[in-house]
């Protein structure tokens, strides 16, 4: 999505409140439905002979990475291969790749998408 004038004044206001919640929960667990999709989904690769990949998209800020590495815990028990790319822009975190916190403008999937492809495809040979 190309970033308009008004999203990207829209996030600066945002991130000049700074009230994003930077920490992380003692009591983090893996949604009980999640985890059963999860698997299911596992099984259906497995079972059709297709293999799953697990992607973790760019953030343009998390403090917890808790979470990932749960997630990391239970496809590195089923084989799958994970890539955490939550900090892909950490040292390259321009505004023009943001439309939020969590999406990315045409322009930062561009840049991703030609990272991840190189990345797979680096795996895959």
């Amino acid at each position: 999505m190309p970033l308009s004038k008004t999203d990207a004044e829209m996030f600066k206001k945002i991130l000049a409140r700074n009230d994003m919640d930077s920490s992380c929960r003692d009591d983090l667990k893996i949604n009980k439905i999640y985890l059963r999709y999860l698997k299911e989904i596992i099984a259906f690769c497995k079972e059709n002979n297709k293999n799953l990949i697990a992607i973790t998209s760019p953030l343009y800020t998390d403090e917890c990475l808790d979470d990932n590495a749960i997630i990391a815990e239970i496809l590195k028990e089923n084989n799958i291969k994970y890539y955490d790319y939550t900090h892909f822009f950490e040292n390259n975190n321009e505004l023009k790749y943001w439309i939020d916190y969590a999406h990315l403008t045409d322009v930062g999937a561009e840049k991703f998408s030609e990272a991840l492809s190189k990345e797979i495809i680096l795996h895959e040979e």
